[in-house]
């Protein structure tokens, strides 16, 4: 019977034959995800489609989607297993506070949180982190993931036991993180060491963590601390406070009862962020408030039902700034929304809620941010120098003159040496390489 094989030498049959081989039996490489596009929003996901216990640990998906029609332009799945220094990131499938996505200050990473165990796992928020650690996910622009940095302080109130919300940065490198207990903590990327404790006193629920002109925010489900300042600037040592922003009051009968997303943001012309905004989810709305006279007054509300479902969980808010005009984007655990206020400072609000997009069927969206950044890379500038050379030739000139008399005396011969001085400038061009500072690039945070 004839060979089904072609007629190949015995060379290139043995190469062909350990290349199958090799893609059976090698693992594949997973396919890395595109760079984001700049400008695109992200929004942090929960669940793959599949029916799965709601108390359960459930996987979870940066979904990245265009600003302008809202079109879905990929999905970023974070790791369900373990691979080397990266751990797994899950949430909770049932727990909206969660998932709570920031972008760092410098533009160039986006920052999210969750627990370090495989989907399926029940109730991952009732055990401890010393068991169980919580996690902290960095994904820069190209889509690289980064999930090595953990959270094991264990202690009850005083550690990070529960929920984890949100995490903050300025650089990528020092990492911010909240929870429903335990307060802000600090802690670097790829840390697997105890995390400092930075706000008192201990135990505190945060919410969204975010960093506005070097400041470090936060929200809370404190009733007397709504939203504040932690501490100064972006401290990374214990004993700070959260100081509440004067003028803005919690509970059920404060101006801001349910605080989750903010944006901050500078419209009157001097220098500071004034202007803030708040994703406010007891009454399915975004608050605004102005600073006047060192007190943040409320300037009125924008209603998202009904154009969104009431009772929808609005979680995430981030916003760009055009002049004295904010276009904010939000989401509720089902939608993905936009609305422009061009009201300006200290004025009411308003604006049309408009959908960009919706979940799918067991799938539930949590926080936003802006894509990330890729860094800008320092260029060479050429700078021209002239320098003037003045050059001095001196010529020598002789000059024969004869002179005659009419007496008959013999003629006379006079010799005159003459010297001419000649300046010669030349210029001499220098090009000199510099490199210039990098360009600063000033980017919303919020931290969503």
């Amino acid at each position: 019977m004839k060979s089904l094989l072609p007629r190949l030498p015995m060379g290139l049959l043995v190469v062909a034959v350990i290349v199958v081989v090799s893609l059976l039996v090698l693992p594949q490489t997973p396919a890395r995800a595109a760079a984001f596009a700049q400008g695109n929003v992200v929004v942090y996901r929960v669940g793959d489609g599949s029916v799965i216990n709601g108390t359960d640990a459930a996987p979870v998906f940066l979904d990245e989607f265009a600003t302008t029609g809202g079109a879905a332009v990929q999905s970023i799945a974070l790791p369900t297993t373990v691979n080397g220094a990266n751990q797994q990131l899950v949430a909770r499938r049932d727990v909206t506070d969660e998932g709570l996505l920031t972008r760092s200050a410098n533009g160039q990473y986006l920052l999210l949180t969750g627990y370090a165990t495989a989907p399926g796992t029940p109730t991952p928020d009732m055990t401890d982190p010393a068991t169980l650690p919580r996690v902290i996910g960095r994904v820069d622009s190209t889509g690289t993931i980064n999930t090595s940095t953990l959270l094991s302080d264990g202690g009850g109130a005083t550690g990070v036991t529960g929920s984890p919300r949100s995490a903050a940065s300025v650089n990528g490198t020092d990492l911010f993180f909240g929870g429903n207990r335990g307060g802000v903590r600090y802690t670097t990327l790829g840390s697997t060491a105890a995390s400092t404790a930075l706000t008192t006193p201990p135990g505190q629920s945060i919410r969204q963590l975010g960093i506005f002109n070097g400041q470090l925010y936060a929200t809370t489900n404190t009733d007397a601390v709504p939203i504040g300042t932690v501490g100064t600037g972006t401290p990374t040592t214990g004993s700070q406070t959260i100081a509440t922003l004067p003028g803005i009051t919690g509970g059920v009968t404060g101006n801001a009862p349910e605080p989750f997303g903010f944006f901050l943001a500078d419209l009157d012309g001097t220098l500071g962020v004034d202007t803030l905004y708040i994703a406010e989810d007891m009454n399915d709305q975004i608050l605004k408030f102005s600073l006047v006279g060192g007190t943040w007054v409320a300037n009125g509300l924008i209603a998202l039902t009904p154009a969104l479902p009431t009772n929808s969980s609005v979680r995430g808010l981030i916003g760009t700034v055009a002049g004295t005009s904010v276009t904010l984007y939000g989401t509720t655990t089902t939608r993905l929304y936009t609305v422009t206020d061009a009201s300006g400072f200290n004025q009411v609000p308003a604006g049309t809620v408009a959908v960009l997009a919706s979940n799918t069927a067991n799938t539930a969206f949590r926080g936003l941010a802006f894509a990330p950044v890729a860094a800008v890379t320092p260029s060479a500038t050429a700078t021209a120098t002239t320098t003037a050379t003045a050059t001095t030739t001196t010529t020598a000139t002789t000059t024969a003159t004869a002179t005659t008399t009419t007496t008959g005396t013999p003629a006379t011969a006079t010799a005159t040496r003459t010297a001419t001085a000649t300046a010669t400038a030349t210029a001499t061009a220098t090009a000199t390489a510099t490199p210039s500072a990098p360009r600063r690039v000033s980017l919303p945070i919020v931290l969503r």
